[in-house]
Parts: C-alpha cells; sequence; structure tokens
C-alpha cells in the first residue's frame, strides 16, 4: 500500500470512527472526577450532557477532515495522471530519437549498396525493420493502454468500496450515538449507555478497518496480476521483434555476403 494511500485510509479510520470513542473516554474521565454512584441521576444528566456537546464539535470536525481527505486524493489522482503523462512523452521522445539512428543506418547500408540486387536487399531491409517495429510498438502501446486501463478500474473500485465502508460506519456511529441520546432522555444508567455506545462504535470500527482492508487486497491483487500481464506482452513484442529482424538481417546477408554484417546496430534498440 503505498504512502498517500495508507494516510487516506488512516484519515478515514480517524475521522469515522476513532475521534467519537476519544471524546467519549475524555467525557468519561471529567465526569467521573466526582466519583459519585454512576445510578445517580445527576450523574447521567452530566455525562449526557457532556457527550452531546463533544458529538457536536465533533461533527464539525468531521465534516473538516472528510473534505481533506476530498482534496487529497484530488492532488493523488493529478500526481498520477502526471506521472503516466511524462512517461508517455518521454517514450514518445525515445521513438523519435531511435527512428533517427535507424534512419542513418539504413542510408551508410545504401551508400554501401554495389549492385541493384543490394540497393533492393536493403530497401526490403528498411521496409522489414519498419514493419517490425511498428509491430513492437503497436503491442506495447496496447499493453501499456490495457495497464493503465486496468489500473484506474481497480483504482476505482477501490474508492467505491472503501466509501461505501465509510458510509456504513458513519450510519452505524449514528445509529449507536441516537441510541445513547435516546437513553439519556429516558434516565437509563450511566454505565449501560456508556458501555452499550463504547460496544457498537467498537464493532462499527472493526467492520471498516476490515473492509478497507479488504479492499486493499482486492487492489494489490488486481494490480500484481496487471503487472504480470503488461510484462509478459513485452517479453512476446521483444520476442517477436527480435524473430522478425533476425529474419531480415539474414535476407540482407544473402544479398551483401556473409562478410557484411553492417546491420547489427539497427537491431539492439531496446526503446519498445
Amino acid at each position: 500500500m503505498n504512502t498517500a494511500i495508507k494516510k487516506i485510509v488512516g484519515s478515514l479510520t480517524l475521522v469515522v470512527l476513532l475521534a467519537p470513542v476519544g471524546s467519549f473516554a475524555q467525557a468519561e474521565r471529567v465526569e467521573r472526577k466526582g466519583a459519585a454512584p454512576s445510578s445517580t441521576p445527576g450523574n447521567t444528566a452530566n455525562f449526557c450532557s457532556m457527550l452531546n456537546e463533544r458529538l457536536s464539535k465533533l461533527d464539525q470536525n468531521l465534516m473538516e477532515r472528510t473534505e481533506n481527505i476530498k482534496d487529497r486524493r484530488m492532488e493523488r489522482k493529478e500526481m498520477v495522471e502526471k506521472k503516466v503523462e511524462d512517461r508517455k512523452n518521454k517514450l514518445s521522445e525515445n521513438r523519435v530519437k531511435q527512428d533517427g539512428k535507424t534512419q542513418e543506418h539504413i542510408t551508410k547500408l545504401m551508400e554501401r549498396a554495389q549492385t541493384d540486387a543490394q540497393k533492393a536487399a536493403v530497401t526490403a531491409f528498411q521496409t522489414a525493420v519498419a514493419n517490425a517495429i511498428s509491430a513492437r510498438r503497436k503491442a506495447v502501446d496496447a499493453s501499456i493502454s490495457s495497464f493503465t486501463t486496468g489500473v484506474q478500474k481497480l483504482i476505482d473500485e477501490r474508492k467505491v468500496a472503501i466509501d461505501q465502508a465509510m458510509v456504513a460506519a458513519k450510519t452505524a456511529k449514528s445509529a449507536a450515538i441516537a441510541k445513547a441520546k435516546t437513553d439519556c432522555a429516558a434516565g437509563a444508567d450511566r454505565d449501560t449507555i456508556r458501555e452499550g455506545l463504547k460496544t457498537a462504535l467498537a464493532s462499527a470500527r472493526e467492520t471498516f478497518t476490515n473492509a478497507v482492508k479488504k479492499a486493499q487486497d482486492t487492489f494489490k491483487t488486481g494490480f500484481e496480476a496487471l503487472k504480470t500481464t503488461r510484462k509478459s506482452a513485452f517479453e512476446k513484442a521483444h520476442s517477436d521483434f527480435k524473430t522478425a529482424m533476425e529474419k531480415a538481417r539474414a535476407d540482407l546477408k544473402v544479398a551483401f555476403g556473409e562478410a557484411k554484417n553492417a546491420t547489427t546496430t539497427t537491431t539492439s534498440t531496446s526503446t519498445p
């Protein structure tokens, strides 16, 4: 899991669940300073009053942190898009440079051709090289496109899963708080209200954490599968390119003679 995602998930957990529990515990410590029996109506009233005040402030903090999470997600999205674009531009630049080098070698070969048959062989070799390069680039581009689309799909699915978990956690938290308030209004025992709320929030937190972990694990598994598929596609594209180039070089040697082996550099490009 990358650092940015860890921060987002950590913030989600804090926003949705941890803050209410922490504030609840703080309210309990303050309220317990009086050390009176828990069943005393005054103690229950004080506890409920403090709880309501704390929860009101937490609602505001929740809204602010949720907006911060949205901002971080957008920043992460823009950063990924920039990296993809930078790599795309870099690949394009490298291909342009390699095309120039390839043309230089073809020109040198043509200059060395002495007979019409040799010139025809160089022309055929040039066509074979162009076809091999084009085929490899198409295969690589298709693989990159498939990988990029697949990763974006995984990101979108992970976001949906985490957002759904967040909504479910908020719903569970709201239900637990609503019950605590109802029990307060009914004059229920303070300890009973406190333990019920803590148990409900802990359960919601665990459910949320498990859902986030599942979403992350699913993303990781899918991402590794996409990388494996891309790697295999790259290897096949290079293997096919190498095979095509070996045949083109062999055909050219026939026209130039076995001693003429000036085409090796043309096949050495590593730019996909």
